[in-house]
């Protein structure tokens, strides 16, 4: 996450270079995974010429995976061979301050969004203004406003290089940051550069040839009818002996306490004061060891489980991220309870900061899915969530269900899906998807009491088929059914990884394996996030008559006149008066009912 004041105190020690299109791959280049995506989502941002807002005309998920293809071809041409894609997998437990930072930064950019800009400021949503980026292009800062990048999005452009022939084999996702292993890339390449937002990487060892590349540094120029590629080359071994310092190390540390202090300054200190204590060391393991074990890459390398690390590797990293902290095997499973919690950082969702958080209405899921990770690990509790609650963002322990409760609802949830993938086939994959998450709001928004969406807001999420005036109504309801997509997604990833990880075992028994196998078949159509995500009319796929009906289903899930009453929800009624006799509120709790009701939108409403 970088070294403040690190990256300008080296920029003076660093050589402004110019390269041909000649198309020669000469030089390896090695991608920081993440720092490709947020430049690519930068340029994308800074080429638009008329947002009304930072929310308006946002780069779609196709766009966004489209234009990282487009960037990495385009370096290609100016004699880079695509070495390697690493994305972070893991990040080590004790960054959660600084990550909670981050999105706290994010929250409080939204919050001030929605103070200044009412509904009629906004712009519009629906398909984005897509034509084609210019990937030489140096970032235009005073176009950049924006307040957090789309949830997701990494996920999108992870999906579009798993689907290209050439980057497919090269992109990985790794259990630990990526800042270490593009280091190692770069010490087994020859030729090596590694492209990066992270300062970290100019402390990483790189071999004796290993140089960085900002990408905030690269920019063109034209000359007689060829564009040539400027950029900022570090060559954190050359600095060194500039310096006189056997590695910028110590030199890092003494510049991270005094962000002011010149690299000069801080290597004579090196040299007369060499740093030390536990401050120091700490931040010196950061760059000399293989960081933090994760549990479950333990596992899998003791038991040879090479099959199962290359399947993870092409895994979502928040996915990635929880499943690596299990402990699989005999001792965890017939331990008693360690009262131990996992963590979990929820995607940042662009919402309505004065309402109820988005990822509420995705409550059901998300507990059902890591309540079924204990069937490999009994050793924890409970999860540690974090995301939006009001103005802040805060962790929120959930208290899972017990193994009985966890295999009925998996049961009642392949149940549901089945019968309103059937209910909905007139409608193309991607918006019978977004139809069943609307369907999961409004059942959880009745189930607490709460104001259902309109039915223009409901039809428009899931047809996509106008292009409205943005509202911060109509974005709150986005996000809550992109949080419903997500926590589905979750749930078919964490089922994959649960019945590969048990295949050659007995952890697993027959009948929990085959509820397992049978809710995944209900979960193995779900498209891809751009799919999902992306704004496309999805009437022009369908029949007129089809369009009526599922119109008119639309309706009947907004309804407010009546609610359907299958004895399920008269259970909820009462269940809810009883809470408020208490002091409770239906917001507070998530006692478990087992649903006896039929209607398939009321099914998931009690899990």
């Amino acid at each position: 996450m970088g070294i403040p004041g690190l990256t300008r105190q080296a920029e003076e020690h660093a050589e402004r270079v110019t390269y041909s299109p000649d198309g020669t791959a000469t030089r390896n280049a090695i991608i920081d995974g993440p720092a490709l995506a947020y430049h690519v989502l930068n340029l994308c941002i800074s080429q638009r010429t008329s947002r009304r807002s930072a929310l308006d005309d946002l780069p779609s998920y196709q766009e966004l995976g489209v234009s990282t293809i487009s960037w990495l071809d385009s370096l290609s041409d100016y004699g880079f061979k695509i070495n390697s894609i690493i994305f972070d997998g893991y990040l080590p437990a004790w960054k959660k301050n600084e990550r909670l930072q981050r999105v706290r930064q994010s929250l409080k950019r939204l919050v001030a969004e929605k103070a200044k800009r009412q509904n009629y400021q906004l712009g519009h949503l629906g398909e984005s203004t897509f034509t084609k980026i210019d990937c030489r292009s140096a970032l235009s800062h005073n176009r950049l406003e924006q307040v957090a990048a789309p949830p997701c999005f990494i996920s999108a452009i992870l999906d579009s290089l798993y689907d290209h022939a050439t980057y497919a084999p090269i992109t990985r996702v790794v259990p630990g940051e990526a800042d270490g292993y593009c280091a190692a890339a770069a010490r087994d390449a020859d030729s090596p550069y590694i492209f990066t937002g992270d300062s970290d990487l100019l402390v990483q060892d790189l071999g004796l040839g290993g140089k960085v590349i900002f990408f905030k540094d690269l920019d063109s120029e034209h000359v007689q009818d060829s564009f040539l590629l400027q950029a900022l080359e570090h060559c954190p071994r050359r600095l060194a002996t500039v310096l006189g310092v056997s590695d910028l190390i110590g030199t890092a540390y003494l510049v991270k306490q005094r962000f002011h202090r010149t690299l000069s300054e801080a290597a004579a200190l090196v040299k007369t004061q060499p740093p030390s204590g536990p401050a120091y060391t700490d931040f010196k393991d950061q760059y000399t060891t293989d960081g933090e074990v994760c549990r479950l890459m333990d596992y899998l390398e003791k038991n040879h489980r090479e099959d199962i690390i290359r399947e993870i590797s092409k895994m979502e990293p928040r996915t990635l991220e929880l499943v690596l902290q299990l402990s699989v095997g005999t001792a965890s499973r017939h331990g008693k309870h360690s009262g131990q919690t996992l963590y979990f950082f929820l995607p940042f969702l662009l919402e309505d900061p004065s309402r109820a958080a988005a990822f509420q209405t995705s409550g059901s899921l998300l507990k059902l899915t890591y309540s079924l990770l204990r069937l490999v690990d009994e050793s924890f509790d409970s999860v540690t969530e974090y995301r939006r609650r009001g103005l802040d963002m805060m962790p929120s322990v959930v208290t899972l269900h017990s193994l009985e409760q966890t295999m009925e609802q998996a049961s009642h949830t392949a149940s549901w899906l089945l019968e309103a993938q059937q209910t909905y086939a007139a409608l193309p994959e991607p918006a019978r998807w977004r139809m069943i998450s609307a369907a999961i709001v409004t059942s959880a928004l009745r189930d607490a009491e709460r104001p259902l969406p309109a039915y223009a807001d409901v039809s428009l999420v899931v047809l996509n088929n106008d292009r409205p005036a943005l509202s911060w109504e109509l974005l709150h309801l986005k996000a809550q059914v992109q949080g419903i997509l997500f926590s589905i997604s979750l749930l078919r990833q964490v089922i994959d990884v649960i019945l590969s990880v048990t295949a050659d075992s007995s952890i697993l028994s027959e009948p929990h394996s085959t509820a397992l196998h049978t809710l995944r078949a209900t979960l193995r159509n779900l498209p891809g996030t751009a799919s999902l995500f992306d704004w496309e009319d999805a009437t022009l796929q369908m029949q007129g008559k089809d369009v009526l009906d599922i119109a008119g289903v639309l309706r009947e899930l907004v309804r407010t006149d009546t609610m359907p009453n299958d004895g399920f929800e008269h259970q909820n009624v009462k269940r809810r008066k009883k809470r408020k006799m208490n002091g409770v509120s239906a917001a507070e709790t998530t006692s478990y009912q087992r649903p006896k009701g039929n209607n398939p939108f009321d099914l998931l409403a009690g899990m």
